[in-house]
């Protein structure tokens, strides 16, 4: 078992946030902020940078830091088949968008199906990953939320981890 820590861009543009969309079988559709994992002596910028361009096309470059959130699986066939995933560290980066992504992405996640720039109006209602961020977007944007999101436990028995 290991804690795998994770790296999310918030990238905003006219108005509208950039996410993944992703379709789970037990979940349905969801949105992610672009990002993912930070492979061994990869800085959490370079891992940010790398998976945004992976499943976005897009170059970004972080601006600051945001929040973490923790999320933990408590299922045991989860954590016995998704050991890698099923407790992650979350860091979340307001990033500016240096170049806009190509049409086609070359390194989508296993779950996401595309990618979409959300109206800024929208995030409050809409299935973003995790809720937590949802819920605390304004607020962390503007800086007037501590940057601890707190910790998820999911008691999901059969999602897909991605």
């Amino acid at each position: 078992m290991s804690i795998r820590c994770c790296v999310k861009a918030i990238i905003i543009k006219e108005e509208c946030l950039l996410v993944t969309v992703c379709e789970d079988p037990v979940l349905g559709l969801y949105y992610e902020l672009p990002g993912g994992g930070q492979e061994p002596y990869e800085t959490l910028d370079d891992a940010l940078r790398r998976e945004c361009l992976e499943e976005t096309g897009c170059e970004v470059e972080p601006v600051r830091f945001v929040a973490l959130f923790e999320e933990i699986f408590t299922d045991p066939d989860l954590r016995a088949r998704y050991s890698d995933y099923a407790h992650r560290l979350y860091h979340f980066f307001l990033c500016d968008l240096v170049r806009e992504g190509a049409a086609e992405i070359a390194g989508a996640d296993n779950l996401q199906t595309g990618v979409k720039w959300m109206p800024l109006g929208d995030i409050a209602t809409a299935p973003l990953h995790p809720q937590a961020l949802r819920d605390s977007f304004t607020d962390l944007l503007a800086g007037v939320s501590e940057g601890f999101l707190g910790t998820g436990i999911v008691e999901l028995k059969e999602a897909t981890l991605a």
